[in-house]
């Protein structure tokens, strides 16, 4: 009986434990401010600040006699068995919807402790740990988590991919591998992923359409469409791939500086060459890419994190 006591006692207080957690990484709030007074009375009829912070630096995801073997193989080991479960459960849910996004996100993280702890200059916090994630672009919703934990000393394990396009395709894989069906969708991408070969990989492999921003300093890209001399803002131009349904569309957009910048777009979509009736008359890719990264923005909103848009 007072085992069965004590076991329900454990699952509450983790339960606790969890919740307060995820309210302190979304609104990025410090500790000493939830139990001061000036949020709700739940933190402190919970359990004291004193217990909360015990809790969280005991708590480990692994075990401890194999940890240091483990990081030589897979940097994210302390809690890889944990994120695998977690993301089994992401996936598992929810069927996807028309569109999904596929983007990366800096989570803050200014502790020590990480060898993957990164440094992005025009990120609105500097440092964090990097994780490319597929999400939903109509509802805040993520359905695989791949951490950017970096290459490790020994011989690396199946999680350690290099490549953005690559942990794209791994991603899409995990997503299928729950039981859910791809094809038809539309991922949208930024310029980090956006390349001809990925386009055409996500096609023949899921039977998916792909939109996504792409670099002007691309290799393979023609002058003409890449160059804003002699072009007009909302000049627009399309060049399209013999024997395929990829095209690259190029339109001249006014910056929030008053200089002119090249949004350039592949996609393997049917082209609509429609624009908007309001009065900034953007193209209707362009719209329908900033439409499609939506979801993300809600995600990147509530976690205090910041993401691209063209």
């Amino acid at each position: 009986m007072h085992t069965k006591v004590y076991l329900v006692q454990q699952h509450c207080l983790f339960r606790s434990l969890f919740k307060l957690s995820l309210y302190l990484g979304a609104n990025l709030v410090a500790c000493r401010e939830l139990w001061s007074g000036n949020y709700s009375p739940v933190f402190n009829a919970t359990m004291s600040m004193n217990r909360f912070a015990f809790l969280l630096r005991s708590l480990r995801m692994d075990d401890k006699e194999g940890r240091e073997e483990a990081k030589k193989r897979d940097k994210f080991a302390a809690s890889r068995e944990i994120l695998d479960k977690f993301n089994l459960q992401l996936a598992k849910h929810l069927q996807c919807g028309t569109w999904i996004v596929q983007d990366e996100t800096l989570y803050p993280y200014r502790g020590s402790g990480f060898g993957f702890r990164i440094y992005i200059k025009n990120k609105p916090w500097k440092f964090g740990i990097l994780y490319r994630s597929l999400n939903d672009s109509e509802i805040p919703y993520t359905y695989v988590i791949h951490p950017c934990a970096g290459k490790p000393e020994g011989e690396p394990t199946e999680h350690y991919i290099r490549s953005a396009a690559d942990i794209l395709v791994s991603n899409l894989e995990k997503y299928a591998e729950a039981g859910h069906e791809l094809r038809g969708r539309n991922l949208t991408m930024d310029r980090g992923y956006t390349s001809y070969d990925v386009v055409r990989r996500v096609e023949n492999q899921f039977r998916m359409t792909s939109i996504g921003t792409i670099q002007a300093n691309r290799k393979g890209l023609p002058k003409d469409i890449v160059s804003t001399t002699d072009r007009p803002v909302g000049d627009y131009r399309v060049l399209y791939d013999e024997g395929s349904k990829i095209s690259i569309h190029s339109e001249v957009c006014a910056s929030k500086s008053g200089t002119k910048k090249n949004v350039l777009i592949l996609t393997n979509m049917i082209p609509d060459l429609a624009r908007t009736r309001d009065q900034t008359s953007k193209a209707y890719l362009t719209n329908l890419y900033n439409y499609t990264m939506g979801g993300r923005l809600q995600i990147c909103t509530g976690t205090g994190t910041y993401y691209y848009r063209s």
